[in-house]
């Protein structure tokens, strides 16, 4: 009899493990990656930044045409600027950005995208009295909705055009943002 309950047993275990590894497998096929990334450079007279930043995004295919998940960017800037003594000062900010977003291809590389985010940005204020840059830190809740193009196959390319809702109050930002990417499995 005992023979049998080890039987049982180790034939439950194997399928546990089983529907463990197809579940993952399932998991792993609804899942695809993507992400941008930026590199900016400003100057002028006596100033200029230097900007780098990554933007990667994971998606959960929901069904059919729908997908879904979370969204992070991240940019560091260098700002240098000539004071009028001829020293320099310098500042260093790191701005922010997490949300989630929402897809859905509605043609076979064209995709309606939505968006909310909570984003930092950083930046230069007045020059302070040590010589150094003062620094400015505001946050915002960002709700986007837009289109986007994706030019298909496993690894691709992407552009979206996105309209921000929910502008910053009493700024002059314009409210278009274009975002070029990468995905995979998209």
């Amino acid at each position: 009899m005992k023979k049998n309950w080890c039987w049982i047993w180790l034939c439950s275990m194997g399928c546990t493990v089983s529907s463990l590894a197809q579940s993952e497998a399932k998991l792993a096929d609804k899942l695809w990656f993507g992400g941008g990334f930026n590199l900016g450079i400003n100057g002028g007279t006596g100033q200029s930044a230097f900007g780098i930043g990554l933007s990667p995004m994971v998606g959960y295919k929901l069904g059919g045409p729908f997908s879904a998940g979370p969204r992070v960017a991240v940019n560091y800037t260098h700002f240098r600027v000539r004071l009028p003594n001829n020293q320099v000062a310098k500042a260093n900010p790191v701005s922010w950005a997490a949300g989630v977003f929402g897809r859905v291809k509605f043609l076979r590389q064209v995709f309606a995208h939505v968006e909310y985010e909570l984003a930092e940005d950083a930046f230069i204020g007045n020059i302070t009295t040590a010589n150094g840059l003062e620094i400015f830190r505001r946050q915002t809740g960002n709700t986007y909705i837009g289109v986007g193009y994706n030019s298909g196959g496993i690894f691709a390319s992407d552009i979206t055009l996105l309209y921000n809702l929910t502008p910053p109050p009493n700024e002059l930002v314009p409210p278009f943002t274009l975002r070029f990417g990468f995905t995979y499995r998209f």
